[in-house]
């Protein structure tokens, strides 16, 4: 199990951490592509997980990736700690995008959810070369 904490989350992210950590669950940094990628790089190094919310307004369904997010997948993969953590992108993400995206996880909920067969299209991400 793990629990990804927005970094943007008014509670002190330190305590969320250790809270989490102390219930035997891993946790996860989720950030926006409103934040500056190098102000969780203290907190991603005591991390297991990254979430990228790839998309403008997180939290509303069926919008499209913003490209911006293909920076922050570059600039996460060649931190120097890059293997301590799985880097999972959410938001936007059809079968194109799975196809060039260099990250562990993704998660799809609208092009799959939309689509007239999401069995098939779950089968095509999952054979899409991610």
């Amino acid at each position: 199990d793990k629990i990804y904490v927005h970094f943007e989350t008014k509670e002190n992210i330190n305590e969320v951490r250790n809270y989490i950590i102390q219930r035997n669950k891993d946790f996860g940094i989720a950030l926006t592509l409103d934040t500056n990628p190098k102000k969780i790089i203290n907190i991603l190094k005591r991390s297991s997980g990254l979430l990228i919310l790839g998309v403008k307004n997180p939290g509303f369904s069926g919008q499209s990736f913003n490209n911006k997010a293909f920076d922050y997948i570059d600039y996460f993969n060649r931190l120097y700690f890059r293997k301590k953590f799985r880097l999972c992108i959410d938001g936007g993400v059809n079968k194109e995008i799975a196809r060039v995206l260099e990250v562990d996880d993704l998660v799809s909920n609208s092009y799959i959810l939309a689509s007239n067969n999401p069995a098939v299209e779950i089968d095509d991400m999952k054979n899409s070369g991610f």
